[in-house]
């Protein structure tokens, strides 16, 4: 029969306490994600290049004149573009390549969802439940042994 004496579960009750309520107050300066603008810390912009061909393929000898890249984007080939169609007998069209950027949000590393929620919280969650759980088996454990 092992018998504890009440000093050290106190003890240790009071340990374990501490650790838990660190454990706790680490997740939950984790989860406050938010600015104080209210705007989200977890959502990024990535700025991407988008290359693409007029989408009307234009008489070569024209598309030199009149052939242009919507606007916002940047044209990359001169003179008459590039050869790509046959519009009728012997008529070769040509298009233009075209660029542009563009600002695309996205989550940031370690986030993820449609509202970008960080995932890193969904192992803190479930290590902090975890931890209770194996807190009360060991509590429980120790109350039997000190009442027998």
């Amino acid at each position: 029969m092992i018998v504890f004496s009440i000093r050290p579960l106190s003890q240790i009750m009071a340990r374990l306490l501490v650790v838990l309520l660190l454990l706790c107050s680490w997740t939950t300066r984790a989860a406050a994600n938010t600015s104080e603008d209210g705007q989200t810390k977890n959502k990024c912009t990535k700025q991407v290049t988008q290359v693409f061909e007029t989408p009307n393929c234009i008489l070569c000898p024209l598309n030199a004149f009149i052939g242009r890249c919507p606007t916002g984007s940047t044209k990359l080939t001169v003179g008459m573009g590039l050869r790509k169609c046959i519009l009728g007998f012997k008529l070769y069209g040509c298009v233009h390549l075209c660029r542009r950027t563009i600002r695309q949000p996205i989550c940031c590393q370690d986030y993820w969802g449609r509202d970008c929620q960080r995932k890193f919280l969904t192992g803190l969650f479930r290590l902090r439940l975890t931890f209770i759980y194996l807190l009360v088996q060991v509590v429980t454990l120790l109350c039997k042994y000190a009442n027998s």
